[in-house]
């Protein structure tokens, strides 16, 4: 070899001649692959050439391939690579600098080595830098096959970080958890570790504020570590942190967001108060009141005489119809009849209440509470919901002519601003009516509904009785007597009720929309919300009506 032609020569002899007679040593020509690793078109028996692949391996454990390798300042190593096909091939050794981490004195005991034409395996022994840091291994032959091993260099040492968190969010926070994640960058701590309800779980090592100061973490030196803070599970930020100092406080400041708001499995009792009205929306109410009234009077000419021609109507066949009429006109039942009602004088009492119970039901709407329903979500959140309506202006929703399941859009942004959308389709006339009769139940307690409240302004007993104290005429018509009478009486004022409630058969939509900022539990879950909301009907651009709107968790009453 040449080594040897130049030992083998006298120092003091080594010039120009003795240069020049080194062309006739026997140099040792770089090791070429043989036949079966021939680099031209093919071989002996002319098959394609297939290059070469390489892998590290520890000779510990020489059936497993060295994905990566971890040393302690100033350890040496020997790593073994294995070239496939087995050959003998020039495999050269390099150290690979990172652009934040030189390699600093790390060295390697050769630059290039031959593999075993039998095993194609050759050895470098590896000399950590004194340093912590983190640099590559390389292993190549020529042009054809490179492989690369990461290679860190660990301390034994500790390093103290502060974690100071970065936020300007609105969810309020009570306490903070930071951890280190080591050897793991930020985007990679999701495949790398176990997840806990989204977020990386606690890690070995793991700090939580105490009186609201910033959190420390005392960790052993690595070449790189993920550091995290959280807020339960409903704040979360992640920063990377490379060869923190020892014996140094080093301050890592984590940027937090929201975690996205959870509106699967919601169930929050809502209620939307009326404070903003138009002019469209009381005559819209208005309206609806009047067709009420006109409905219920019909063409009567006083109270008894609604009521009379409702009782005649009751009756199952048209001469009973017709008796009655007759006996109504020839004995002057409305005349008689005059002491069944309240007041005697007033021939228009049960109208002219009803209309006073219309006119303050409608103002009932114009309330902190007028819509109360449960707002349901999926289990699985698909940006839907269901509104289970309850009560309007206190009554109930269904009674006030409401459907009261209403599918409803969910959503949320990333700010915890909520928002909802839903049409409700109702009857005005049965919206005014069960108004109305709140209004009525107020004012006679112990009636619970327009028509017990009605007997309270006519004595159905009283009557009776007037229309059957002839002897003449014992019944109203054939066999009906007082008892009867009372009977088809009552039934009149329930019937009278049942018109007013149908006075009109038009379903109306009102399509409301509405928004607000939520607050959400440890697990990011909307478990209220505050805002305000608006709907609009069918009537043109300015009929609409809003007011506030707030949702809190609702609570089983088993619970």
């Amino acid at each position: 070899m040449l080594r040897h032609c130049l030992i083998s020569t006298p120092l003091g002899l080594l010039g120009l001649g003795a240069l020049l007679s080194l062309v006739g040593c026997n140099l040792d020509p770089e090791p070429q692959p043989q036949s079966g690793a021939s680099t031209g078109s093919g071989g002996a028996g002319g098959a394609p050439f297939e290059a070469p692949t390489l892998r590290f391996f520890l000779d510990e454990d020489p059936e497993a391939s060295l994905e990566e390798q971890a040393l302690i300042p100033e350890e040496e190593r020997v790593i073994g690579v294995q070239a496939t096909p087995p050959d003998a091939y020039r495999v050269r050794f390099s150290i690979v600098p990172l652009d934040s981490a030189p390699p600093h004195d790390g060295s390697l005991d050769r630059t290039d080595a031959v593999t075993d034409p039998a095993t194609g395996v050759a050895h470098v022994k590896l000399r950590a830098p004194s340093i912590v840091t983190q640099f590559t291994l390389q292993a190549s032959i020529g042009t054809m096959t490179t492989a690369e091993l990461p290679v860190h260099i660990q301390s034994r040492g500790w390093a103290e970080i502060q974690a100071l968190p970065e936020y300007g969010g609105q969810r309020e926070v009570t306490e903070w958890v930071a951890n280190a994640y080591l050897n793991v960058r930020c985007p990679e701590l999701g495949q790398v570790t176990e997840l806990d309800r989204g977020l990386p779980v606690d890690a070995q090592y793991s700090t939580k504020s105490v009186f609201g100061i910033p959190p420390r973490l005392e960790v052993p030196v690595q070449p790189y570590m993920a550091i995290t803070m959280r807020a339960g599970h409903y704040l979360f930020g992640c920063s990377n942190i490379d060869q923190p100092l020892v014996n140094e406080l080093r301050t890592v400041t984590v940027s937090l967001a929201n975690v996205p708001i959870q509106l699967n499995d919601v169930n929050l009792e809502l209620d939307l108060g009326v404070q903003e009205t138009t002019d469209e929306w009381l005559e819209h109410l208005q309206t609806a009141a009047d067709d009420v009234l006109a409905a219920f009077v019909g063409d009567s000419e006083n109270d008894l005489a609604l009521v009379l021609g409702t009782m005649a109507s009751l009756l199952d066949s048209e001469s009973d119809r017709k008796g009655f009429e007759d006996a109504w006109a020839a004995e002057d039942w409305e005349m008689r009849a005059l002491p069944s009602l309240a007041a005697v004088d007033d021939g228009f009492l049960l109208r002219n209440e009803l209309a006073s119970w219309l006119s303050a039901g409608a103002t009932a709407l114009s309330a902190q509470t007028a819509f109360v329903g449960t707002l349901r979500s999926p289990l699985v959140a698909d940006g839907t919901a269901e509104l289970e309506l309850g009560k309007v202006a206190g009554v109930d929703a269904a009674r006030a002519g409401f459907e009261t399941r209403v599918p409803t859009s969910f959503s949320a942004d990333p700010d915890d601003t909520v928002a909802l959308g839903a049409t409700l389709h109702w009857s005005p006339s049965a919206l005014v009516s069960a108004l109305a009769e709140a209004a009525a139940t107020s004012d006679y307690p112990e009636a619970s509904s327009l028509s017990e409240a009605f007997e309270a302004l006519i004595d159905c007993d009283v009557l009776a009785e007037a229309l059957t104290n002839d002897t003449r005429t014992p019944s109203v018509v054939g066999d009906c007597d007082v008892a009867c009478a009372k009977d088809l009486c009552t039934d009149a004022l329930g019937e009278l009720e049942r018109v007013a409630r149908e006075a009109s058969d038009d379903a109306q939509e009102l399509q409301l929309s509405a928004t607000g900022e939520a607050r959400v539990d440890d697990e990011a879950r909307a478990v209220s919300f505050t805002g305000s909301w608006r709907g609009t009907f069918p009537m043109g651009e300015s009929s609409a009506v809003g007011g506030t709107v707030s949702g809190i968790e609702h609570q089983d009453d088993a619970e």
